[in-house]
């Protein structure tokens, strides 16, 4: 439920951002909205590679099954939970733009100090702080296993 609640805020947003954003605007020094296509890989990687295209859709499509597997049938743990709610909505998101588009709609652009990060998007985010969850995850049982002892 959540997984299709995070889905429908990210493709509200492409959709809003693909139907009013004409130019870029600027918020403040840090934040500013520009719309581009990206046919890549995170943060436009490999995006002249033509075997993307196919090898990518059936990527997304495994690890999203393996993920819907892991969540539902084995997965007891509650910040794993999470963490595969948030990859599932994403990388859901994402793979129904390269459908849709052919490309990812990416929109929001950060500076900080003068650096420009890649312009991503709400799906971005989604997977960008699932996997920071499992990273977080496998410290602590790593921790937590560390000092049984």
């Amino acid at each position: 439920m959540v997984s299709i609640l995070l889905f429908s805020i990210d493709m509200f947003s492409k959709q809003y951002m693909t139907s009013n954003l004409n130019r870029q605007i600027i918020v403040n020094n840090y934040l500013s909205f520009t719309l581009i296509f990206n046919k890549g890989i995170i943060f436009g990687l490999l995006s002249n590679n033509i075997l993307i295209l196919y090898i990518l859709p059936i990527l997304i499509i495994s690890i999203i099954l393996f993920l819907i597997i892991e969540l539902y049938f084995f997965n007891n743990n509650k910040l794993l939970d999470i963490a595969y709610t948030l990859i599932i909505s994403g990388a859901c998101g994402n793979f129904y733009d390269r459908i849709k588009y052919g490309a990812v709609v990416d929109f929001i652009n950060i500076n900080i100090l003068n650096i420009n990060l890649p312009i991503f998007n709400i799906a971005d985010i989604n997977v960008f702080l699932g996997v920071i969850f499992i990273i977080i995850n496998n410290i602590y049982v790593k921790y937590k296993n560390v000092n049984k002892f």
